[in-house]
């Protein structure tokens, strides 16, 4: 009988033994947060920027991007069975709901930790603050968390979009605008913008604009809204060798036919 209670006893202790290394060896496999995020780095699902400022113990702000495409496929099946191609108002409804509940159930998983600073309710994204690494960790276990972005800030730019055209290639080829002129028939234009490189129309010889004409009212001004500067900007940029030529038909926000109709003539 006493060597039954010793050989309980043993298994008793073993058993405890056991327990608490399996459980030791549990925490030890989740670790720490920063450690577990770092993996999130390294799957794409993490911006490091974001993993950087929590490592100096700062609160950070970022996209959390959610998959959407179940959401997507409801909405497509709903429009056929309704017999629209385009979201009414009925269906952006439907849409704004069911990303709402994504979301809410997306954020409970976080604690309090999280808060929406602000939310775009027609995608499946929020932008979010989270206070510690915890609370984004707990966010990026939800299967329905794609990433979560940092609030990048994104600078104009023509590296993707002259490609897209083919420009680079064309310029290569000798079709850069030499001998052309382009009327941009528009708000007016701004030459005094760095991108023609000029102090007055035609100067210095340099300079693209070689021509401006008011055909709206006089307003007195090179380009009251800016959208004409833009657009000869571009056209600068696809075809630098063209001479460009700053046609104004606006007044305010609006463009009569007559006028514009006066500039094509000229």
């Amino acid at each position: 009988m006493s060597f039954s209670r010793h050989t309980i006893l043993l298994g008793a202790l073993l058993a405890v033994l056991s327990f608490s290394l399996f459980a030791g060896t549990a925490l030890g496999a989740q670790g720490d947060p920063l450690t577990e995020l770092q993996v999130e780095v390294a799957n794409g699902r993490l911006d490091q920027e974001l993993l950087t400022g929590l490592q100096a113990g700062h609160s950070v702000q970022g996209l959390v991007l959610l998959d959407d495409s179940a959401i997507l496929q409801s909405s497509e099946s709903r429009k056929r069975g309704r017999g629209i191609r385009e979201d009414d108002e009925i269906e952006r409804s439907v849409k704004v709901q069911s990303f709402g509940r994504q979301k809410t159930e997306a954020l409970r998983q976080a604690g309090s930790g999280a808060r929406v600073l602000r939310d775009y309710n027609h995608f499946a994204t929020q932008f979010v603050e989270f206070d510690n690494p915890s609370a984004l960790l707990r966010l990026l276990r939800d299967p329905e968390v794609r990433a979560v972005r940092a609030n990048v800030i994104h600078a104009p730019t023509l590296l993707q979009s002259l490609p897209l055209v083919r420009q680079p290639e064309a310029a290569a080829a000798g079709h850069t605008g030499v001998g052309a002129s382009v009327a941009i028939i528009d708000t007016g234009l701004d030459y005094t913008n760095a991108a023609f490189g000029c102090t007055a129309v035609a100067t210095p010889a340099t300079c693209p604009v070689v021509f401006m004409q008011d055909f709206a009212a006089q307003d007195n001004l090179l380009d009251a809204h800016g959208h004409g500067t833009n657009v000869a900007a571009i056209t600068r940029a696809v075809a630098p060798g063209a001479k460009l030529l700053g046609l104004d038909v606006f007044v305010g926000g609006g463009a009569s036919a007559a006028d514009i109709n006066a500039a094509l003539n000229w």
